[in-house]
């Protein structure tokens, strides 16, 4: 039908080798960024022990809807955040272009950045601004994210 979903998971990981001052809990308030019109589908926060519902703070700022959401990884655990959310109709796309503005969180250091895209198998990629691997119904961009980035993907239909 042409509507967009997209799934963001972050993974953490807590290194610390004890609770023992300055180590500890990992503790971060993550915020996300989304179109003022997306709509929250789902939140997740993943462990091995365990999933549970994310307690998310929604709001509206410089006309970007902001998911707000407080992260606790214990000493020597993982977490994994999954979002799932759908973009307004007019993000739409049947034939054209898909754009996506990653943004990275200034005087934060450099870190890796994958995004992976699956399309349905009646569109196939024209291009990319930016270098993609494509395969069957599958887009993946990696990046070391230095500074902001736009990506614009153009889809048409398989004849």
């Amino acid at each position: 039908d042409g509507s967009v979903e997209e799934t963001l998971v972050l993974d953490y990981q807590n290194n610390s080798p004890s609770n023992i001052f300055p180590a500890g809990d990992y503790k971060t308030y993550l915020r996300v960024l989304t179109a003022s019109d997306s709509k929250l589908v789902s939140c997740q926060i993943i462990s091995s022990l365990r999933d549970d519902n994310c307690e998310i703070k929604e709001f509206e700022e410089f006309n970007k809807k902001i998911y707000g959401i407080y992260v606790v990884v214990p000493v020597k655990e993982s977490r994994q955040v999954r979002l799932l959310y759908q973009q307004p109709n007019e993000k739409k796309f049947i034939d054209g272009d898909y754009s996506i503005l990653i943004q990275k969180q200034s005087g934060d250091s450099d870190y890796n950045y994958q995004l992976s895209l699956f399309y349905p198998k009646l569109m196939t990629v024209v291009g990319s601004n930016l270098p993609i691997l494509t395969g069957q119904g599958k887009i993946v961009y990696n990046t070391l994210l230095s500074e902001d980035k736009a990506l614009t993907i153009t889809f048409t239909k398989k004849q």
